[in-house]
C-alpha cells in the first residue's frame, strides 16, 4: 500500500522517537550506498539489551516484519509487505537477555510499481509488526543510490 506523503513523513518522525521503552533495541543495517541497478540486502535486526527475558507478541504465520524505503519528501516508493496479506495470527517470542534476531529482505531498486529508484538519497525504516495497533519501529538510515 503506497501510503500518502503526509502519512509516510509522520511515520519517518514517528520512528525516530517510539523505538520501544522497554529493552529492545532495534536496528535497520543496509549499505550505505549502492549502484543504480544492483540490490540493496536489508537486515532489521532486534536485541533484548535488558538483564531479563522479553515476551513479544508478534504477527503472521511467519513472523511479519517490513521495510519501508521513503525518498527525500518523505513518498514510500517501496514497501516489503505491499499489498501483502499479514494473517491474524500472533505468534510469542521470548528473547533471552542480549539475545539477537534478524530479519532479511532484498530491496531491489524498484519501486511498488516496477519502475527503476532514481539515484538519490532514500531512508529505510524498519517495521517488527506485533499484536498492537502500532508496530515496533527502528531508526530510519539514511542510504544512496548511485548512478
Amino acid at each position: 500500500m503506497v501510503r500518502p506523503r503526509a502519512t509516510a513523513l509522520a511515520v519517518l518522525a514517528a520512528a525516530v522517537t517510539s523505538v520501544p521503552q522497554d529493552e529492545l533495541q532495534l536496528q535497520v543495517e543496509a549499505p550505505a550506498s549502492v549502484s543504480a541497478g544492483a540490490s540493496m540486502p536489508l537486515t532489521l535486526g532486534i536485541r533484548n539489551t535488558g538483564a531479563q527475558p522479553l515476551t513479544l507478541y508478534l504477527r503472521g504465520r511467519t513472523i511479519a516484519f517490513d521495510f519501508l524505503v521513503l525518498d527525500r519528501s518523505g513518498n514510500v516508493v517501496w514497501q516489503r509487505l505491499h499489498d501483502q496479506v499479514v494473517p491474524a495470527v500472533v505468534q510469542v517470542v521470548t528473547l533471552g537477555p542480549g539475545e539477537r534476531r534478524e530479519f532479511r529482505d532484498t530491496f531491489r531498486l524498484k519501486t511498488n510499481d516496477g519502475r527503476p529508484v532514481s539515484p538519490g538519497t532514500y531512508w529505510i525504516i524498519g517495521l517488527l509488526l506485533r499484536d498492537e495497533p502500532e508496530p515496533y519501529r527502528a531508526p530510519p538510515v539514511p542510504v544512496r543510490v548511485l548512478l
